[in-house]
């Protein structure tokens, strides 16, 4: 026979197919072939998990091998091993015959050659046993014998090399020993099913422990052997690695789950721990962190980490600019490290935890680095280098989250601080629309008018209020909004409001329009104070002083009176004394003439002398 003869039937899809499109004509058992730059096979079983709007080539499909319909079945079991595939598709040109697998080439060759050569045929079954173990040294796959505890027989050295463990180390060890214990549960219940021959071949895909303790991914084809009186003897067991097809995986899901996550997330903390659980489910690594670059500082300091004991989070919580680890990050590349050679020295904490590899990798946003991202292994002597590009582009994604939510932070603060000085303001603060409408209204507006926030915020209901007369207020708004189209100056206006509790009370306005980046206005702020009492006491002042002006004018008319009585009272005065004056001098003069006559011959000379002085004088 040839191999176009043993083929089964399929169903054809292209790329752009989505799942809902062709599952109606799968069948149970009957396989789907995509179309893409090579074929590939897809059991029905293994896509009933997905959407059903997924397209197919989004699921993780097998390679098969391209078989010509001539070969023989020996041929193309021979292709199979050589290229590695359990599946191979029979086709003529651009059609699609069918496919056949591996167990079925497998099975019906050695029919066949049992047939040809006789089952008496010692030579026969050895050069079949010999192919048989060609095929098992040379095939690109892992391949291993187990008996029907799962214990192993035999590995051939694609299992070995894949396991990390020599035919000895292997020997007599169940595959249990080496499964990654998350799926020791599901590979007992393959092996179950198997033993009970519910089926000739179970696959499933599961997490093998390699001897230097990391995991690899691998795609499991479990498939009973009989003896010649159809007991069951051992199990062939078909392994192929597949742990860069389910890193890839896994990144692309990772990158989309964390996008998705990090558009909603908005607090900084929770941002940090999911950047650092992707990067540890992408990279598989244990522990990790993440360090943000002081804005003024330039130090680091660790705001978030897992995985790690807290002696050494203290001892690695902070970085000064100028130190080593500093540097190193402030270099601007993704540092990816076995611990024990990083040049920073360590101290005791660090050498009691144990890590074995690392990677620093720097977070910039728009250029400009703002933290970075750190991870580490207790278990991996490196960072896999399948990973590390899916680790930049995560870090990529982090650096414009971290900025966003750093600066929603800031404005937050920045809001709640205004809010409180607005709140706290002892002026009247309201902001308007550009129709009037009042948008913010702080407490001082509320006890000079009476009117609550709740109250006025968001219509133009309060110019009413505050201004009953119609005229006025139609007046006053006009000028309002004309000045609020108008530009950016600072206006002044005095106006008198009512307020809620019926009060007339004398305003004065300051205002200053909002205007956007296209020069357009868009608002005003508006701060009032309550001068009804500063009014008040102008009036009275005024008041005062015009009194003191009327007691002046009065003061100056009772001076003047007051100057012209003493003016004549000083006449009357100096008349008086002249006249009483002149009387007591001519009765004086009398007098001395008199003492002159009267005075003796004898002594008058002398007296005389100072008789008609004093005459003189009188």
């Amino acid at each position: 026979k040839q191999v176009q003869d043993l083929v089964e039937p399929i169903v054809e899809s292209t790329e752009n197919q989505t799942l809902g499109e062709v599952l109606g004509t799968l069948n149970i058992g009957r396989p789907l072939a995509v179309h893409w730059e090579e074929w590939f096979l897809l059991l029905p079983e293994a896509a009933a998990g997905y959407p059903l709007s997924r397209q197919i080539i989004d699921l993780p499909l097998t390679r098969a091998a391209i078989l010509p319909p001539e070969l023989s079945p020996s041929e193309a079991l021979g292709h199979l091993f050589e290229q590695g595939s359990l599946h191979g598709l029979v086709m003529e040109g651009e059609r699609v015959l069918g496919m056949v697998t591996r167990e079925k080439l497998q099975t019906y060759t050695r029919q066949n050659e049992l047939r040809e050569a006789g089952l008496h045929s010692a030579q026969a079954l050895k050069e079949s046993e010999d192919r048989f173990r060609t095929v098992f040294e040379k095939s690109a796959i892992g391949i291993g014998l187990t008996d029907l505890d799962g214990r192993i027989l035999e590995a051939n050295p694609a299992l070995m090399q894949m396991l990390g463990y020599t035919i000895e180390e292997l020997t007599g060890k169940s595959f249990l020993d080496i499964t990654h214990p998350d799926d020791v549960e599901k590979e007992k219940k393959t092996f179950r099913q198997l033993k009970q021959e519910r089926s000739d071949g179970l696959r499933l895909e599961k997490r093998y422990i390699r001897k230097n303790a990391q995991f690899v991914w691998a795609s499991l084809t479990a498939s009973l052997c009989h003896d010649h009186a159809g007991t069951p003897r051992f199990v062939m067991v078909m392994v192929e690695d597949v742990t860069e097809r389910r890193q890839a995986e896994n990144e692309v899901l990772s990158q989309r789950d964390l996008a998705m996550a990090l558009a909603e997330v908005t607090d900084l903390n929770k941002a940090l721990k999911l950047c650092t659980e992707a990067a540890m489910r992408i990279s598989g690594m244990d522990s990790g962190g993440v360090y943000l670059v002081d804005e003024k500082s330039g130090d680091l300091d660790l705001k978030y980490s897992t995985g790690l004991s807290t002696e050494f989070v203290n001892e690695v919580t902070h970085y000064d600019k100028d130190s080593i680890n500093a540097s190193l990050v402030g270099e601007g590349k993704p540092i990816y490290s076995y611990f024990p050679a990083f040049p920073a020295p360590p101290n005791d904490a660090k050498l009691m935890e144990e890590l074995l590899s690392f990677a620093v990798i720097p977070i910039h946003f728009e250029n400009r680095l703002i933290a970075c991202l750190n991870i580490a292994s207790h278990t991996r002597v490196e960072v896999p280098p399948s990973a590390r590009r899916a680790l930049e582009a995560l870090c990529a994604q982090a650096g414009s989250t971290i900025s966003r939510i750093k600066s929603t932070e800031k404005i937050h603060e920045l809001t709640q601080f205004l809010q409180t000085v607005i709140d706290n303001a002892n002026i009247w603060l309201d902001v308007l629309d550009e129709q009037g409408n009042v948008l913010i209204w702080n407490k001082a507006a509320e006890m000079i008018s009476g009117y609550s926030s709740e109250e006025v915020i968001g219509h133009d209901r309060v110019w009413e209020w505050l201004y009953p007369d119609e005229a006025y207020r139609k007046t006053l708004k006009t000028r309002v909004l004309h000045l609020l189209q108008g530009s950016s100056e600072k206006r002044e206006i005095e106006t008198i409001i009512r307020s809620k509790a019926g009060q007339n009370k004398d305003i004065s306005w300051f205002s200053k329009n909002l205007i956007d980046d296209k020069g357009h206005p868009i608002g005003s702020v508006v701060l009032g104070q309550d001068i009804t009492e500063r009014k008040r006491r102008e009036e009275e002042r005024q008041q005062l002083l015009d009194q003191v002006g009327m007691g002046r004018e009065r003061l100056q008319e009772l001076s003047r009176r007051l100057i012209e009585l003493q003016e004549t009272e000083r006449r009357e005065l100096a008349r008086e004394l002249h006249d009483e004056v002149g009387q007591s001098l001519t009765a004086l003069s009398i007098n001395l003439n008199l003492i002159e006559n009267l005075v003796p011959a004898e002594i008058a000379a002398p007296i005389s002398n100072r008789i008609d002085d004093s005459q003189k004088l009188v």
